[in-house]
């Protein structure tokens, strides 16, 4: 079983090359192995500012509980 580090890592990797779609969905795999990782969840807003979808980066980022 593959484990959310290893999404986490996969999703940064992807983020880093500007794939920010690819690196959401490596993110949402990980939330789906650990649902309360506030990072992964900072990690998906920050995905989608740089898409410029600030409404969705907000909500994502209100979803951590920091």
């Amino acid at each position: 079983m593959t484990s959310a580090k290893v999404w986490i890592d996969r999703g940064k990797s992807l983020h880093e090359r500007g794939e920010y779609d690819q690196a959401i969905e490596a993110f949402k795999r990980g939330l789906n192995l650990d649902p309360d990782n506030d990072d992964i969840m900072i990690r998906i807003g920050l995905s989608y500012r740089y898409k410029e979808e600030y409404d969705t980066a907000i909500e994502w980022y209100g979803k951590a509980s920091i």
